[in-house]
């Protein structure tokens, strides 16, 4: 009889990944080992050997990044026996990878690179390319993909627990509980009360139902957990891709949503009927209502969801309203606001004529008893001294942009007394400076420290005063917009200017001549002598709005406390009416001044 043909022998090499699940499933609970062999379509003997060889190879284990790796050493050419036998090929159970577009897919130590046979279309899509992590499982036929942020969630939760061992590992899906909720109306929301507000709070607060979709075995959970925990930075850079990608979604959601009922807000207005006049630009989509010399302009909020309006006064900064969702709801508003400043106005002006009409009818005094002549104030013996006066730019500011596009200037930083000295290149010795409008404004007052007899002669060393410094120079470069100088009449405070650096669009203001001076100074001692306050408000226009009659008061008399003209005992009188009332009118405030035109 001819010889039966032998069966041919099937050779099967196991993957090192394989390999690698089956020791560290065998290793966790050796108690197990029928069991693993039996689901893994192994035999005893060869899990045994693959023990051994695992054990064997254990000190390589930390010179390797990976699972596969290690098993590969394990399995490695250099030594490493192979085992040959009469079994079939193990297909895997189960399998796990991630999805990432910008860096391709990762796929698991017993996953393979072939999608499952029992996967439709849409899974198969899904397999393929589904951003995030896919986890199927074959005995069930069952595809999920979670999302990274879940993935996350998963490692966090099971990293603390052991129930995964003996449990497996659900893959949940989140479901609200209850029907999302109809996109709300755009509209102001009216006030709810405390009882309807709160139930509605119980609504919102209800927890998300969750679904077990699937299962991982227990035996599955360990490479499950190592894998996601390998991969983790990945995981958490999708994860932050999908928060700003979400955060986005909703943004143009919300846009399109106040973008459309904004843009039929616009188209329901009727400007025809509006109680003030409105122009509409398209190109920019605004609205502009001129109420010389004010003006609102509404425009779209930058973001496109919102109208806003801006209100704009003469050297007034901006006003702003509120955000309205309805575009005749923000020109009500503006038309509101534009009127009442205009009323406002008209009140204030009106109110400074009746202010005018009440300080001419006040009655007038008789200044005959108290008349002194400019003749009166002339001194025995006239001395000059050089004056200069200018205005220096700041050297640091910054700006606000005010109605109009003006821009408004603030924190300004000038020089100091020591330095505007430096650098307009001048002996201290011979110079004494001093600020003119304030310790924050870039007036300065530049006087010599020596007085001459002769006004020729004072006029001549004040020109070379003034040609020495280094002004010509700071005024070219703009650190002086204007300057002048001159010579002073150091007993009476009159000025003759003799020469100046001007700045057109602020001219100096034209100097009067000395007889004016003299006679507008002894008109003033005079008011003072009489204590007329009614003749002083009408002399140098100040309204009752503006300074009390007990302020001007005071004035007066701190003016003739010190005057050489009046009497001693005259002078002593305002002295001690400055004692005893000094408690009573200038509790709280400033020294009370003279306006600029009384100095």
């Amino acid at each position: 009889m001819p010889k039966r043909k032998a069966k041919p022998q099937v050779t099967v090499e196991y993957s090192p990944e394989f390999k690698l699940r089956v020791v560290l499933q065998y290793l966790q609970d050796p108690q197990q080992a029928k069991q693993i062999c039996v689901e893994n379509q192994i035999g005893e003997e060869l899990l045994t050997f693959w023990h051994q060889e695992f054990i064997a190879r254990a000190n390589q284990i930390f010179g390797f990044s990976s699972p596969a790796q290690v098993a590969s050493a394990v399995n490695s050419s250099n030594g490493g026996p192979r085992y040959t036998g009469q079994v079939e090929k193990v297909v895997p159970s189960w399998g796990l990878r991630i999805n990432y577009e910008k860096y391709g897919s990762y796929k698991s130590a017993s996953s393979s690179n072939e999608p499952p046979a029992w996967l439709g279309p849409v899974e198969r899509e899904k397999w393929k390319s589904k951003r995030g992590v896919v986890i199927w499982d074959n005995p069930p036929q069952k595809l999920e993909v979670i999302s990274a942020k879940q993935a996350l969630e998963l490692v966090e939760t099971f990293g603390k627990t052991t129930e995964w061992r003996t449990e497996g590992i659900p893959i949940i899906q989140r479901i609200p509980s209850s029907p999302m909720p109809a996109a709300p109306e755009l509209k102001r929301p009216a006030k709810k009360s405390n009882a309807k507000a709160k139930e509605e709070k119980v609504v919102s607060d209800r927890p998300h139902a969750e679904v077990e979709r699937m299962r991982l075995s227990p035996q599955a959970a360990p490479e499950f957990l190592a894998f996601l925990a390998e991969h983790e930075s990945i995981l958490q850079q999708m994860a932050e891709e999908d928060a700003k990608e979400q955060e986005q979604f909703w943004k143009t959601l919300i846009h399109l949503l106040l973008s459309g009922a904004r843009e039929g807000s616009a188209k329901d207005i009727d400007l025809s009927t509006r109680p003030l006049s409105w122009v509409r630009d398209d190109s920019s989509e605004t609205w502009v209502c001129d109420l010389p010399p004010n003006r609102g302009t509404v425009v779209a909020e930058s973001n496109g969801w919102f109208w806003q309006s801006c209100i704009e006064e003469p050297n007034e900064f901006k006003r702003y309203s509120p955000y309205f969702i309805r575009l005749g709801e923000v020109l009500a508003w503006t038309e509101q606001e534009l009127m009442a400043i205009q009323k406002k106005n008209e009140d204030a002006k009106q109110k400074i004529e009746l202010s005018k009409d009440e300080t001419a009818i006040r009655p007038r005094m008789d200044l005959t008893p108290y008349r002194i002549d400019p003749s009166a104030l002339e001194p025995a013996r006239i001395t000059y001294r050089a004056v200069i006066e200018l205005e220096h730019a700041p050297d640091s500011f910054k700006t606000w942009e005010m109605s109009f596009g003006k821009l408004y200037r603030y924190d300004e930083k000038f020089p100091s007394v020591a330095g505007i000295t430096g650098r307009l290149q001048l002996d201290p010795k011979q110079i004494e400076v001093e600020k003119r409008f304030g310790i924050s404004d870039g007036g300065y007052l530049i006087y010599s420290t020596t007085t001459q007899d002769d006004e020729k002669t004072a006029k001549q060393l004040t020109r070379q005063l003034w040609d020495h410094s280094g002004i010509h120079q700071l005024y070219k470069v703009g650190k002086v917009m204007r300057a002048r100088y001159g010579i002073e009449e150091v007993e009476t405070g009159y000025i003759t200017w003799l020469g100046e650096l001007e700045d057109l669009e602020h001219p100096w203001k034209k100097a009067g001549s000395r007889v004016e001076h003299m006679t507008n100074w002894a008109m003033l001692e005079t008011l003072a002598y009489a204590l007329d306050v009614n003749g002083f408000r009408e002399r140098f226009g100040i309204q009752v709005d503006s300074m009390s009659d007990d302020d001007l008061l005071a004035v007066l008399h701190e003016r003739r406390a010190r005057s050489i003209c009046v009497p001693a005992n005259v002078r002593g009188e305002s002295e001690q009416w400055l004692g005893d009332h000094d408690h009573e009118t200038m509790r709280g405030k400033k020294k009370l001044k003279a306006p600029k035109e009384m100095e």
